[in-house]
């Protein structure tokens, strides 16, 4: 108890001496210090306290200062939502996100971001692609729709289907009409006829026929009346 109560005295004390407060004056506002002396000057439409940062809004757009009163982002943001470290922001109908102390990691040239861990699907004048958290650009936006599963994803471009990998490496080009994947195995669609694939983009059976069977090592594709039988492992 001795020791709780010893820790609270000293953030206390710190916030006496490191505190600061919003005032208004003429109907602006700015940051005071516990001395009594403006760290910023009363020129903001509103100031809000968050930590270490103070969000001031100012004509409609929105910066980013700190407790000394140095500006970390100019007000040019319509909004700035954090989560963590990482700020998302939207600047004249476009997104793109920045760091705390002001670092401008994707810029403003996306409809929309979507983040999954730290891999966010963006969305580009109704083209998908993929950005890392760092703010490297994955995948560019070419493509009609990614759909993920663990680290590979069925692309779309223009009406045809493909595979590309989470690194953006690109293993099947978009030249299919759809691809049906049964574990390691993609049955693809071609002109109407069937081929197969494995998913690491080996084509295992031309697009020449009307049914594939699966069996275990071997493949069974059936064109009419032919029967041909592929070895696929």
């Amino acid at each position: 108890m001795k020791n709780l109560l010893l820790l609270f005295a000293l953030l206390f004390a710190t916030h006496l001496l490191t505190g600061q407060k919003v005032v208004k004056q003429n109907g602006k506002y700015g940051l005071m210090g516990t001395n009594g002396t403006m760290i910023t000057p009363a020129m903001y439409d509103a100031i809000e306290l968050e930590g270490s940062l103070v969000t001031t809004r100012l004509n409609g757009k929105i910066g980013i200062c700190g407790l000394d009163g140095q500006v970390i982002v100019p007000n040019i943001y319509d909004r700035i939502t954090w989560n963590g470290s990482y700020g998302m922001t939207e600047k004249d109908g476009r997104v793109g996100m920045i760091k705390r102390n002001g670092e401008l990691l994707i810029p403003h040239m996306y409809d929309r971001i979507s983040w999954d861990g730290s891999f966010g699907t963006t969305v580009r004048d109704g083209k998908v692609g993929l950005v890392k958290l760092n703010g490297e650009v994955v995948i560019p936006n070419l493509y009609d729709s990614i759909s993920w599963n663990g680290s590979f994803g069925t692309t779309v471009k223009d009406g045809k289907v493909g595979l590309i990998k989470l690194d953006g490496r690109m293993v099947i080009p978009n030249v299919y009409d759809a691809i049906e994947w049964n574990g390691s195995y993609g049955a693809t669609v071609q002109n109407g006829l069937l081929g197969l694939v494995r998913l690491d983009g080996r084509m295992l059976i031309p697009n020449q026929y009307d049914e594939i069977e699966l069996n275990g090592s071997t493949a069974t594709a059936i064109r009419g009346n032919t029967r041909q039988e592929y070895r696929i492992r």
